[in-house]
């Protein structure tokens, strides 16, 4: 089961030398869940998460910038500014980064810019918040098991711990239901975008046979001098839509 608890963003400084971070609190489960690769010493444990450690674990874009190359940040401290403060935290793992590992979204201006995830135990980033519980978990069950009745089984298993409080209520989401979800949402646009493209191609097929009329009203001696040289019918109405065409096609 994965937690996390965000803990805000800030500066990883050493001289001029800096790195922003976007700071979470996590436990051990939460590598796995989330695929976080770690090359070099470990990830958040248990024990860390007890003892509310100044532990952290920091992305190989931070080492870089904060050590240079070839550089083992394995025990060495660092000191993150943050508005609240200045805090000191000992790095036991390095992690490999990738564009998923970001949770800001803030575009960088250039990749020494570029913020990475911080991760530091749960109980330390809880340490000073209002709110104790955790809001959200993640968990991952066994490939052989099925989605539908473990996501009942989980919620079935927190509800019972908020019967008697009406203000909270357990919602269960998994991948398949935040996929149907997305794709329930994506053909409500697209019914959306179908019916205003139908408004404008109705207000436009009006327009072409206001012109149509308007010009066949003013060339009238012109289909009259054309029918006396023998000209039929559909010679005249196939010589106004060639024209329409033509029309409809250049102004689209």
């Amino acid at each position: 089961m994965s937690l996390s608890e965000s803990a805000g963003t800030g500066q990883v400084k050493e001289g001029r030398l800096y790195a922003n971070v976007s700071v979470t609190g996590v436990n051990s489960g939460y590598m796995t869940v989330n695929n976080v690769e770690t090359i070099s010493g470990r990830f958040i444990n248990e024990r860390d998460t007890e003892g509310q450690k100044s532990v952290a674990v920091v992305s190989d874009k931070l080492v870089k910038n904060i050590f240079g190359e070839n550089i083992n940040p394995i025990g060495q401290a660092i000191k993150l500014y943050q508005s609240d403060g200045i805090k000191t935290y000992i790095i036991v793992g390095v992690y490999k980064y990738t564009e998923s590992s970001m949770f800001s979204g803030a575009s960088a201006t250039s990749e020494k810019d570029t913020q990475t995830a911080m991760y530091i135990p749960i109980s330390l980033a809880k340490q000073n918040k209002t709110i104790k519980n955790y809001l959200n978990a993640t968990i991952m069950s066994n490939s052989d098991v099925n989605a539908d009745e473990f996501t009942k089984s989980t919620k079935e298993f927190f509800a019972k711990y908020y019967e008697k409080n009406p203000k909270w209520e357990v919602v269960v989401l998994s991948m398949a239901s935040q996929i149907k979800m997305a794709s329930s949402m994506l053909s409500t646009v697209s019914i959306a975008i179908a019916v205003i493209a139908s408004i404008s191609l109705l207000v436009g097929g009006i327009g072409v046979m206001n012109i149509m009329l308007v010009s066949v009203t003013e060339r009238t001696r012109e289909i009259g001098t054309r029918k006396a040289l023998g000209a039929k019918n559909f010679h005249i109405r196939l010589q106004f839509i060639t024209e329409a065409m033509i029309i409809s096609l250049a102004g689209g």
